[in-house]
């Protein structure tokens, strides 16, 4: 797996909790802004657990002042604490129960880039993307970060490398191949490697994937039906993924309880409007959020505006897209839900294919084959 020459790198990526984590720190604290979040933040509570001590030695002969100065400067520290640390931790928490939960996560990924494009291979199959058909490619100090659009990133390693060698040759393609505006590199030196070799070689692992393409496994397909997705029915995914997890579920309704409180008890004085604002926000900025990113990242996104064709099978279903064909196992996905207009298949708790049901007009009976074929699955799940 030695990169050879400079216009191919081949490496094997397996995730690691410990990679999990890097990247949940690296997104939290990214650019400029983040680290001086991050430095302000420490800094602060630093300052303010050193001076605990000459507080309480300044109380210490006053009892009632002491009762009433620890209990708000204990509640300052929990407060830059929750600001500082709080995203850090759910994110993190979030990804680790999508990593622990979804097999497709935890098995090996073998990338080989070139200067004509690069691959994906992995058990489910194979992905060939044009350079001109990524949004943008960023470096952190432990990580190449590959965007297809602002929604979809694929994260690599360093620590997967055989060298910093085999990183800057891995550099040089990326800044041939793709314009200065879409680069954020840089040139960290990297020294712990630890690369992933898995239990089959790279070119084996290929050459399956290659054969599991060609032949479909034997075996006549169910069903099979195309379509091109539309950005409502994204939002609509996105939308059904943000109120089904407990997050998304408590927020709102810790908003929704500071709204009708001081609705009903409404009066003009800053602590009632406070909490006021704080459940308006609690409401409404997440599902904005998300529709400002949903829509972005489909605008920006051209493969996602092109046709896709599903082939259904007893047990797996194929989908022929346009950076190549990917198998999944009905067994491996972590959950299948439904919408009154799209069905969802969850690759892990964040990702997941998203089928219309308007691809079924006029063909009932498809559709509730379909369902058929998936409720034995949502069974197990239960």
């Amino acid at each position: 797996m030695d990169s050879t020459m400079k216009d191919t790198v081949k490496i094997n990526i397996k995730y690691r909790l410990k990679d999990i984590k890097e990247y949940s720190f690296a997104k939290t604290y990214s650019g400029i802004g983040g680290k001086l979040l991050l430095l302000t933040g420490v800094l602060w509570l630093i300052f303010m657990i050193i001076s605990l001590p000459g507080i309480v030695f300044l109380c210490i002969l006053d009892i009632y002042s002491l009762l009433n100065i620890l209990p708000t400067y204990l509640l300052i520290i929990l407060i830059v604490c929750a600001i500082e640390f709080l995203p850090l931790l759910v994110d993190y928490l979030v990804s680790r129960n999508s990593f622990m939960k979804s097999k497709l996560l935890q098995s090996i990924n073998c990338l080989e880039f070139s200067r004509d494009n690069y691959k994906i291979y992995s058990a489910e199959g194979i992905s060939s993307l044009l350079w001109e058909e990524v949004y943008k490619i960023r470096e952190t100090r432990r990580f190449f970060l590959l965007y297809l659009s602002p929604l979809k990133v694929t994260v690599i390693p360093k620590r997967c490398f055989q060298s910093q060698e085999e990183i800057e040759d891995l550099r040089i393609i990326f800044k041939d191949c793709l314009p200065k505006k879409k680069l954020k590199l840089k040139n960290y030196k990297f020294k712990n490697f630890s690369p992933d070799y898995g239990e089959v070689e790279f070119k084996n692992e290929s050459h399956i994937v290659e054969e599991n393409n060609k032949g479909n496994f034997g075996e006549e397909p169910e069903l099979i039906f195309e379509f091109t997705l539309e950005k409502r029915e994204l939002l609509v995914a996105y939308f059904t993924l943000l109120y089904t997890k407990p997050m998304g579920i408590i927020t709102t309704l810790i908003g929704l309880f500071f709204i009708i409180i001081n609705v009903i008890n409404f009066e003009i004085d800053s602590p009632r409007l406070i909490f006021m604002l704080i459940g308006i926000v609690l409401v409404f900025l997440m599902p904005i959020m998300l529709f400002v990113m949903a829509n972005k990242g489909y605008n920006n996104d051209p493969l996602i505006q092109k046709p896709i064709k599903y082939i259904i099978y007893k047990d797996y279903y194929s989908i022929d897209h346009p950076s190549g064909m990917s198998h999944m196992e009905f067994a491996k996905l972590v959950k299948i839900d439904e919408t009154k207009s799209v069905i969802l298949l969850y690759v892990t708790t964040q990702l997941f294919h998203v089928i219309p049901k308007r691809v079924f007009e006029g063909k009932e009976d498809d559709l509730l084959k379909l369902k058929e074929i998936l409720s034995k699955y949502r069974k197990k799940r239960r």
